[in-house]
């Protein structure tokens, strides 16, 4: 829905929607003040329904409006608001129609209903996908039946059957209306999507406070891609643009397979900020872990080790990632291979042999739960900071929780540099009986020096121990598809 629109076109929807609102209710109040003017000079008597209606009409416009403005208030119910408001406009429309039919005026005789313009207009008003867009206008049809047993509920007048049909085969042509109106707008869309380099926007994968991620498609290879958006806002801050392009330099000179791999970055002629990467087909390890409770050993250990081999590259080239934690590390399938692990969000990621303003003032960023004891203290870190976030990884794997759990994240980090993590075992509750378990807790060492020396030497630790195998993979992917 709208979350699916991009940032420009769900910005002027709603700018086009609060215009349109301000009309209507300009429209609806001088609507009023006419009735009320022939009222005064004709001496008739008022049409209170038509009274009630009207006011209640204008009530929901200067609200609809005012949400329409509302900075704070979400997309969805933005849209949501704005789908009852041109709802209850279509009925209200009808009602007031069969309010003032003449005493004893055919139903049929009056032609297509003029609440059956917001059924043409809603596709203009509100992009969507072609069906949704057909779905909602022929919701509004409802509004002729609905609007009619409210007249007559109060006091207006009975039609025949066979006019009420006529009058419903009348309105339901402007079906055909709407299809085109909705077919010409989707089209509209294709035809002006935004583009991002090579790239164009499929749909919304998810968002946060960096930006947005979407699905998109190179135009000429129709390739699929993962298209990291930076909201425009931090695109701004020059401490977060130099994060950004950190990233995107960094991606682009990893090669290792269980690195995700980076296509292309840049800046879009409406100044965002984009990454183009690998669109993967998985889920990341802390919904793995969130959906399906602790792994077995024999797993953690081939997901670990698969991680080292990212992390070995990225050593060697001197860069730290400094954010190994299961939400930047993902499982997918790769060709014909199953349960393959790529390492995202090099964001944080800091040269060992350099020590520069930047990362000076992010030296104590990073995830409290996976953080090493320097890294919390500000100290220098090298390659065994990452391999102290892996093995809090591994535990998280195997317990379903990270090896200390407080509140605040402050104390979390106090307990990284003075407390022991309790024992793999203590923590299930019963024997562990694989030699993952002293891997872990050996990388879990307070000092660097008591680590792996090296992510190859991990590497080399983990593949000499029972892992799980081809086999096992593919029977557990093919189980979760069912």
């Amino acid at each position: 829905m709208m979350a699916s629109l991009p940032l420009s076109l769900r910005q002027s929807t709603f700018q086009r929607l609060a215009f349109v609102s301000e009309t209507i209710l300009g429209a609806l109040v001088v609507s009023e003040g006419i009735h009320w003017l022939q009222v005064f000079i004709n001496h008739d008597s008022p049409v209170w329904p038509n009274c009630a209606m009207r006011l209640f009409l204008i009530s929901l416009t200067i609200l609809t409006r005012s949400n329409l403005r509302n900075e704070w208030l979400a997309p969805g119910r933005k849209l949501l608001l704005a789908r009852i408001w041109i709802a209850f406009c279509s009925l209200g429309i009808v009602f007031m129609e069969f309010r003032s039919l003449p005493e004893g005026a055919a139903l049929a005789a009056a032609g297509i209903s003029r609440g059956c313009i917001p059924v043409i207009l809603a596709p203009v008003l509100i992009p969507d996908s072609l069906r949704r867009s057909l779905r909602f206008s022929a919701s509004l049809l409802l509004a002729f039946p609905l609007g009619y047993l409210l007249s007559v509920a109060t006091g207006g007048q009975l039609q025949s059957l066979a006019q009420v049909w006529v009058r419903v085969s009348n309105d339901a042509i402007v079906l055909i209306a709407a299809w085109a109106t909705a077919a010409t707008v989707h089209q509209l869309r294709q035809a002006v999507a935004e583009k991002y380099g090579s790239y164009e926007l499929v749909r919304m994968l998810g968002k946060g406070g960096f930006g947005e991620v979407w699905e998109a498609r190179h135009r000429l290879l129709q390739r699929p891609a993962a298209l990291k958006l930076v909201n425009p806002e931090l695109a701004r801050d020059s401490t977060q643009m130099a994060r950004f392009m950190r990233e995107a330099e960094t991606l682009s000179g990893l090669t290792c397979p269980h690195t995700v791999h980076l296509f292309d970055y840049g800046l879009s002629e409406d100044g965002r900020i984009y990454l183009a990467m690998e669109l993967l087909s998985g889920v990341d390890l802390e919904q793995l872990v969130t959906e399906y409770g602790p792994l077995p050993p024999e797993r953690v250990a081939s997901f670990l080790s698969q991680v080292c081999l990212s992390l070995e590259e990225a050593h060697a080239k001197g860069l730290i990632h400094r954010d190994i934690k299961p939400a930047n590390l993902f499982v997918c399938q790769a060709g014909l291979q199953h349960d393959f692990i790529k390492v995202l969000d090099f964001g944080m990621v800091k040269k060992t042999q350099t020590d520069t303003n930047l990362t000076q003032t992010d030296q104590v960023l990073g995830t409290p739960a996976y953080m090493a004891p320097e890294q919390i203290m500000g100290q220098a870190c090298d390659g065994r900071s990452d391999l102290y976030s892996l093995g809090c990884v591994g535990y998280y794997l195997l317990t379903g929780q990270p090896p200390f759990v407080a509140e605040p994240p402050m104390q979390v980090m106090l307990e990284h540099l003075q407390t022991k993590p309790p024992e793999l075992s203590l923590r299930l509750g019963k024997t562990l009986n694989h030699p993952v378990e002293k891997v872990i807790m050996t990388c879990l060492a307070k000092e660097p020096g008591d680590r792996p020396a090296t992510a190859a030497l991990l590497f080399s630790q983990l593949r000499s121990m029972p892992l799980w195998d081809e086999q096992q993979s593919a029977a557990w992917w093919q189980q979760i598809k069912r």
